[in-house]
């Protein structure tokens, strides 16, 4: 607390004018900024907190006027709670009793800290032709800065700076053409730095007179030390590679199962780092790679009975064209690892070092972390034009990690932390879910035939494997099969109506032949003799009407 002591002067009794009922030399006004100055003597003194220091002040308005300013502990005038008016009778020479009336009339504060401030800012952007993009900002604000229409108590109480410097670079300008290499590469640093205007662990003193007060006869490394822990530091930096990869010099190059163009690659680090006043250290960093292979391509089928005349009959058309494909369509394949590591450590007040300083002792880090890797895997293989194969899967996993920070502390004898996550890693993970899905479509070679080119079939086959949790219990492994049978069917009526000769000619639109002129001697008219069938438009249109349905589809499916 700070305790403010003034003699009082008795008024004279019988007098009731305003100067002698309240005496100017009674009234108490004592500036703020003079408590936090006493307690910042005692800090540079070395005198002990708990310890009551006092100094006299002097009123240079009323001669004879002394303060005597008492400070205990660590007090904070910005936080104040109570307030207490006291009379205390200090031992006089008679050491008689006394009899007094005392009466308070006013408490109030007056005067505010006007002090302005400013702010600004800078941004920059430069382009190195098509090798990179560089951006980079700035802005600082000092404390009291603040807009006209803000309150004095809303302005800045802080002085903050701000940086950041970001690149989109192109690596592949600075490697030969010839490779074919895309390199894009971003990089970003962020940096921002808030120093309190008041020390935190003192608040109602300034930061620059705590520091003087406090490190007046120590090393320049302690005062360092007490800045960044009263002060808040921020520091972000990141950088990613995204789809590297090798581009082909031909495209219209045939693609190869072997080329180092079907793969991608991809990589991401970033991480912030943060200490305040309450907070040694906040620390995270997230780390992302990944590996894709596609493959893409349009197989061309082999036919080996094509060119064999024997097989040129219709009956044998189911022979001559045979064919099949010995490479896949497409194949694609990706792993991603995927990492998270936070650690929190909090400060802890040690009344050893109270009002000095903070320290991290009983006071146990924090960590949050997970590690995971992720694959997919898809195919498609037409093995025939008739046959079509997909198969699909995906894998969950998780790189199990030990407790607390990875480093070399021995779990056993030659077995280290980081160790035991190498050893994970090396097994691909504990599966935590896996699904897979293979489909296969058949159509039947019934237009191969000629009796039977009119129907065609399909046939579909799905099977699916997952791995769930469901009583919480007992993390076990269940495995759910589940198998879909299906054929689709669809009958071409029209085709089967053309079978028959005299059905083919109602379905083909009637065509009239056109006159033909017929020569005749001027003057003279000949009748027409030109005999024509009957159209029978009646019965053509019945027949047509009960060949009304052309198509009939089907399916069943278990």
């Amino acid at each position: 607390y700070y305790e403010v002591e003034l003699p009082l002067a008795f008024s004279t009794i019988g007098d009731t004018t305003t100067a002698n009922v309240w005496p100017q030399f009674n009234e108490i006004d004592v500036p703020f900024k003079d408590l936090a100055r006493i307690k910042s003597n005692r800090n540079r003194v070395g005198a002990g907190v708990l310890v009551p220091y006092s100094e006299f002040l002097n009123d240079a308005t009323i001669a004879g006027k002394r303060y005597r300013i008492t400070v205990v502990g660590n007090p904070d005038y910005s936080a104040v709670q109570v307030i207490m008016i006291g009379v205390r009778n200090p031992a006089s020479p008679d050491r008689q009793p006394k009899r007094a009336c005392v009466w308070a009339n006013e408490l109030r504060t007056e005067g505010f800290d006007q002090e302005g401030g400013y702010a600004a800012t800078a941004r920059l952007n430069i382009k190195l032709a098509d090798f990179a993009n560089i951006t980079a900002a700035g802005n600082i604000e000092t404390f009291g800065f603040g807009g006209v229409q803000q309150r004095i108590s809303e302005r800045a109480r802080q002085n903050t700076m701000r940086y950041s410097v970001g690149a989109n670079v192109n690596l592949e300008k600075m490697l030969p053409q010839w490779l074919g290499l895309k390199i894009p590469m971003f990089v970003g640093y962020e940096r921002e730095r808030i120093k309190p205007r008041f020390n935190p662990l003192d608040p109602d003193v300034r930061l620059e007179e705590s520091i003087e007060s406090r490190f007046a006869n120590r090393s320049d490394a302690d005062e360092q030390e007490y800045r960044r822990i009263v002060e808040d530091n921020t520091t972000r930096r990141s950088i990613n590679f995204t789809n590297v990869q090798k581009i082909k010099r031909d495209a219209q190059a045939p693609s190869r199962l072997w080329s180092l163009s079907n793969f991608t690659f991809n990589y991401s680090f970033s991480d912030l780092r943060r200490t305040n006043i309450t907070t040694a250290l906040y620390y995270q960093r997230n780390e992302r790679g990944g590996v894709g292979y596609v493959y893409n391509a349009t197989p061309k089928s082999i036919e080996p009975f094509k060119n064999i005349k024997a097989f040129d009959k219709p009956a044998w058309k189911w022979i001559k064209e045979f064919n099949f494909n010995l490479m896949p369509n497409s194949i694609a394949i990706r792993g991603d690892l995927d990492r998270m590591f936070t650690q929190t450590q909090l400060r802890n007040a040690d009344p050893a070092f109270l009002g000095t300083g903070l320290t991290t002792v009983g006071v146990r880090p924090f960590f949050e972390k997970f590690f995971t890797f992720n694959r997919t895997y898809d195919l498609q293989w037409s093995l025939m034009r008739s046959l079509q194969l997909n198969y699909s899967a995906i894998a969950n996993t998780v790189i199990d990690e030990p407790d607390g920070e990875i480093n070399e502390t021995e779990l056993r004898p030659g077995f280290s932390r980081r160790d035991s996550v190498m050893h994970n890693l090396r097994r691909f993970g504990r599966m935590k879910n896996f699904r897979q899905q293979a489909n296969a479509t058949y159509r039947l070679p019934l237009d191969k035939f000629p009796l039977t080119d009119w129907l065609s079939a399909f046939n579909y086959r799905a099977a699916a494997l997952g791995v769930v949790d469901t009583n919480g219990v007992f993390f076990g492994n269940f495995i759910d099969n589940s198998r879909q049978r299906a054929v689709n069917g669809r009958v071409d009526l029209l085709r089967l109506y053309n079978k028959v000769p005299f059905l083919k000619k109602i379905n083909e639109p009637t065509r009239r032949p056109a006159p033909r002129p017929q020569p005749s001697a001027p003057g003279v008219s000949r009748p027409d003799t030109v005999k024509r069938p009957p159209e029978f438009r009646l019965f053509k249109g019945l027949v047509r009407t009960l060949m009304t349905a052309r198509n009939v589809t089907f399916n069943y499916t278990v």
